[in-house]
């Protein structure tokens, strides 16, 4: 069987064409057809393979086994028949524009910085790339700011299949991720970038549309840049300007003194918090006021309180009673309590109460020092119970 005659690389922009089936094979769930001639571009380099219909049958994937092209779909065809296949174009679009800021960026950082692209992966809402060095903000910002300009500059890109062995003698620099036997296709953005590469691209920069990265982060001792680029940038740029709009009129404030107005909810949020703590600091004192000071043993039962109260209240009711439990659930799980275990006792004393209890209320936790805590699984009324019994 000859390889499948790869039409895309004629031109990346046809996205119709006619071709014969000479394969339909069955393969779990899905059927495996190849063409005698396709446009489908097939997942690689790090870019997603073409989707798009034979006929009428929906092809969900596009891949490269042993030279060919298989079209991956839900439905049979018949061996010999002409079909007809129609691309997903603007997916592959989206796709070939993210490819070529992509290498718009690489180029930028290894002139620039050294580094090597050492990874890239094509996603349905981000891009990302992986690079051999760090790279702080204001070198980021730079980078974009080049990155852009090169799509100002509306340049042609230009791409050529090289045997491997007449590589040496190219005067032209390029980037590789691997060493490189057999035809090797090198795709130039003059004045940015020269790299091998088997994926689709735009025609010229200008096509490329905005490039944003979004973040970056550190990642195997270099750096992993997120973004996005043309329809996609736009796109995502859509929504974030919606949500910063959202978000300023619920602050009754104008979208660009966002930043300041959350930075004083923040400040009047912490002055909150302090003041309930305290409040709540108070209410724990005056309630733990109602148990009989001396007494041997004290409980509470508490509806969604939060460790660190949990454990102020245990040392408020344990400064009056030798033994102080307070225990606390909540409305979606009302038979599991949280439990907080203060005694004036010694920590073994302690730990040999928890123990117990864990044992007879399916429950499980442990004491440090002078408290215990931890979780059981049992009623109020077994709770109850059980210490009505110690």
């Amino acid at each position: 069987m000859r390889p499948t005659e790869k039409i895309y690389y004629n031109d990346a922009y046809q996205y119709e064409f006619s071709a014969e089936a000479v394969a339909c094979d069955k393969v779990g769930d899905s059927w495996h057809i190849i063409l005698n001639r396709s446009c489908f571009y097939p997942e690689g380099g790090g870019q997603p393979g073409d989707t798009g219909f034979l006929n009428d049958i929906r092809i969900i994937d596009s891949r490269t086994v042993a030279q060919e092209i298989v079209h991956v779909t839900e439905s049979p065809i018949d061996v010999g028949e002409t079909v007809h296949g129609k691309v997903d174009f603007l997916r592959r679009f989206a796709f070939m524009q993210n490819h070529t800021g992509e290498h718009i960026v690489s180029g930028i950082i290894n002139k620039l910085h050294g580094f090597e692209n050492i990874g890239f992966h094509l996603g349905a809402n981000i891009m990302t790339m992986d690079f051999s060095g760090e790279l702080s903000k204001d070198e980021l910002t730079r980078i974009e700011d080049l990155a852009n300009d090169a799509v100002y500059e509306n340049v042609r890109l230009e791409s050529n299949f090289i045997d491997s062995a007449d590589l040496k003698d190219l005067t032209l620099e390029y980037r590789s991720k691997k060493a490189i036997e057999g035809t090797v296709r090198i795709v130039s953005i003059p004045g940015y970038d020269a790299c091998a590469c088997a994926g689709l691209h735009v025609a010229t920069s200008g096509e490329v549309g905005a490039i944003k990265i979004i973040s970056a982060q550190r990642y195997k001792g270099g750096c992993r840049l997120y973004a996005l680029c043309g329809r996609d940038a736009l796109e995502d740029y859509r929504q974030k300007n919606e949500s910063a709009h959202q978000i300023a009129a619920l602050l009754s404030v104008k979208p660009n003194e966002i930043n300041q107005a959350v930075e004083k909810l923040l400040v009047n949020i912490e002055e909150q918090k302090r003041l309930i703590a305290g409040l709540r600091n108070e209410v724990f004192a005056l309630k733990a006021q109602s148990y009989t000071l001396g007494a041997k043993l004290a409980y509470v039962f508490e509806t969604d309180l939060g460790p660190d109260d949990m454990r102020r209240f245990a040392y408020e009711i344990a400064s009056r009673v030798a033994v102080a439990f307070v225990f606390s659930n909540s409305e979606d799980a009302p038979d599991v309590y949280r439990y907080i275990i203060c005694s004036q006792s010694t920590p073994e004393d302690i730990a040999k109460i928890a123990k117990e209890m864990n044992s007879a209320l399916n429950g499980r936790g442990g004491a440090k020092n002078e408290i215990a805590q931890g979780v059981v699984n049992a009623s109020r009324s077994d709770i109850e119970e059980y210490l009505a019994k110690l």
